[in-house]
């Protein structure tokens, strides 16, 4: 069992022994760093929605191993990307670098991560081994994930859509999109206050080998009106990706931070080495000037899965564990936590900050007795997003995006070493 190489309670108990020396050299406060109580889970919970028509369209599909096969861009792999200085700024194990046209485009903007290692439990997928990118659109697209092989260095965009009119058609869905969790033939997408999207990987449509298919047109997307409607459109974008239903939190969510009621579903990640597997959903807290006393880190909520579903009672499903997130940014601050995962069942956490145009920071901790310890942070290149797990050839790489045009990439740091 590769990935549970370490059992939670003596990681746990290892961390603290190492958190007084780390402290000290940090010159981190106990105050700044300290523990949180676990957050009230009133109002967490999640109500499945089935999205009527995914697979109703009759139009011609693909398997996502064919989209693996059909990629049409270029990746360039290295230790840093071509043109780009932030992220020549931290030592990283792995650097995948965009074309130049996705890395400065203003069209679209990347957020979200997944790897073959959320999506299978040996990491590969008929053959394939790759990753996926959730970027967000600012010109009315919606959304599209990039699926990147790692083997060929070759990826494609794919557009996400909901089925509307009882499967007649499909719209672009308007969502952030700054988290993804790629399980079996699922895609999870957070759906900022309103819950979980969920696509169906087995149902996604081919517009160039359908008949009704259209990818000269670089706007429309849905089925045309009059003389074209009997035809498809997908913004230019050949492969097509519909929802097949979305867990969906009791009302919308606030626009800020609570310590109860709804999430704000920011970001998401797998922690494959729980068991079972569980999807872990964080919130984005906005860091907020000093001294606000009613100003919060944030939640993160942990959601037991099985056969690749939430489980659920009554079509409902709640989280088996609610947590207050660590003050990373220190008291009266919020944690702008932008991507958040953890492995060895929960033992260890890792947490993505922001700081704009700056490096951004990494920051690990353990929970111990209902409390976080800290163990110490990294740089990151400006703008880390998500993250995710990958534990090919033994080692555990910890993989994010970065966000801003220009310095777009997804990097990767070993966490066995260096803490």
């Amino acid at each position: 069992m590769r990935r549970r190489l370490t059992g939670v309670l003596l990681y746990v108990m290892a961390g603290v022994m190492v958190v007084g020396g780390m402290a000290t050299m940090t010159g981190t406060s106990a105050h700044a760093r300290g523990s949180e109580k676990t957050s009230p889970s009133s109002g967490v919970r999640m109500q499945w929605h089935p999205t009527e028509g995914a697979a109703s369209i009759g139009m011609k599909t693909a398997s996502l191993s064919k989209v693996f096969d059909d990629a049409n861009r270029k990746a360039t792999y290295g230790q840093r990307c071509p043109g780009s200085s932030r992220n020549a700024t931290t030592k990283l194990s792995v650097f995948w670098c965009f074309q130049y046209g996705d890395n400065v485009t203003p069209d679209w903007v990347p957020q979200g991560v997944t790897s073959d290692a959320d999506a299978v439990n040996d990491e590969n997928w008929n053959g394939h081994r790759g990753l996926m990118v959730s970027w967000y659109s600012k010109d009315s697209k919606g959304v599209r994930v990039t699926l990147l092989d790692t083997e060929t260095k070759r990826y494609r965009h794919l557009l996400l859509v909901k089925p509307v009119e009882n499967g007649k058609d499909y719209a672009p869905i308007p969502l952030h999109a700054g988290g993804i969790v790629w399980y079996g033939e699922k895609l999870y997408v957070a759906d900022s206050f309103y819950g979980t999207r969920v696509f169906d990987l087995k149902h996604i449509y081919d517009l160039v080998a359908d008949p009704h298919g259209d990818v000269k047109n670089k706007t429309a997307i849905g089925r045309g009106s009059g003389s074209h409607k009997d035809t498809f459109y997908a913004a230019g974008y050949r492969y097509v990706i519909p929802q097949e239903g979305a867990w969906r939190s009791e009302q919308k969510a606030s626009k800020t931070c609570q310590d109860h009621g709804p999430m704000i579903n920011s970001w998401m990640s797998l922690d494959r080495a729980a068991k079972p597997d569980r999807l872990i959903i964080g919130e984005y807290c906005t860091k907020n000037k000093e001294g606000n006393p009613n100003l919060l880190p944030g939640r993160v909520a942990a959601w037991t899965m099985r056969d690749h579903k939430l489980v659920a009672q009554d079509r409902w499903a709640t989280p088996d564990e609610v947590l207050t997130m660590p003050r990373l940014n220190g008291p009266g601050y919020g944690s702008n936590v932008q991507g958040g995962a953890t492995t060895d069942g929960g033992g260890a956490w890792f947490f993505n900050v922001s700081h704009k145009s700056a490096d951004g920071e990494l920051f690990k901790y353990v929970r111990f007795m209902n409390g976080w310890s800290y163990l110490g942070t990294k740089k990151t290149p400006a703008g880390p997003e998500d993250l995710t797990f990958r534990y090919r050839n033994t080692k555990r790489l910890l993989y994010s995006v970065t966000e801003y045009a220009g310095n777009r990439a997804i990097y990767a740091r070993n966490t066995y070493s260096g803490w």
